[in-house]
């Protein structure tokens, strides 16, 4: 009798992890087809996205074609006229060109140490970034591996 009580007992617990087991299995399949769905959902929207980029990249090629057209779609006379008309506005840029001018050529580790000592705080990668924007404007110019030189442009107002 007692072995039958506790045979019982067994089957009611084996039957409860079952019933368990099911219902877990259930949530899983279940949360696998929500999470297959949103996979062809993020592939739907990046297609759309690339192929919105490529329609938006051939009107801009159409809109400002050839050779004197920049990676941010600007042509070079748009880019300068920019230039000429926004007065300097970041004083790291000012900083950076005129450490520059006075000394012809310096290397980006000078540079940086430079804009720091004039202004306390400025990190490195704010340097660099502004090096990058006044390379792509044309008011420096890479020299060579981490080393800068004046770029076309004199270092006092931004304009030509």
């Amino acid at each position: 009798m007692a072995r039958k009580a506790y045979l019982l007992s067994g089957a009611r617990q084996l039957q409860e992890l079952r019933d368990r087991d099911a219902l877990a299995l259930e949530e899983a399949r279940e949360a696998a087809r929500a999470a297959n769905g949103k996979v062809e959902e993020m592939v739907l929207r990046s297609q759309a996205s690339a192929l919105a980029l490529e329609v938006t990249q051939a009107l801009l090629h159409e809109l400002v074609p050839g050779p004197g057209v920049g990676q941010d779609g600007l042509s070079e006379s748009h880019r300068a006229q920019q230039t000429q008309t926004a007065p300097e506005q970041d004083p790291v840029a000012s900083l950076i060109r005129a450490f520059i001018e006075e000394r012809s050529q310096a290397a980006r580790s000078e540079i940086v140490d430079h804009v720091q000592q004039l202004r306390p705080g400025t990190k490195p990668g704010s340097v660099s970034a502004e090096l990058s924007r006044l390379i792509k404007r044309g008011d420096v110019v890479r020299c060579g591996r981490g080393v800068y030189g004046s770029g076309s442009r004199p270092a006092g107002n931004g304009a030509s």
